[in-house]
């Protein structure tokens, strides 16, 4: 992905907590932080290769999906792993 990186990311809310791919821009480019994603016009973040423990409890199954949006309004904490 010319121009672009990739960071795995945690994020909880009061319902689940996820892990998940976002794609910022290179780490030389402008809006390049986590932050800058997170306070960007959009309503939502999409993740991509997602793990999905609706209960919060890591120790669970979690279930997967490919892509994943959700509404900042509802993230508590977002941890990045990378």
């Amino acid at each position: 992905m010319k121009g672009k990186s990739v960071v795995r990311l945690k994020i909880e809310t009061r319902d689940f907590t996820c892990q998940g791919a976002v794609e910022l821009p290179a780490p030389e480019g402008y809006r390049r932080r986590i932050l800058d994603l997170l306070n960007e016009g959009s309503e939502f973040v999409a993740l991509t290769d997602v793990l999905l423990y609706p209960s919060g409890d890591e120790d669970e199954d979690p279930l997967e999906y490919d892509t994943l949006l959700i509404r900042k309004g509802v993230i508590d904490l977002v941890v990045p792993y990378d």
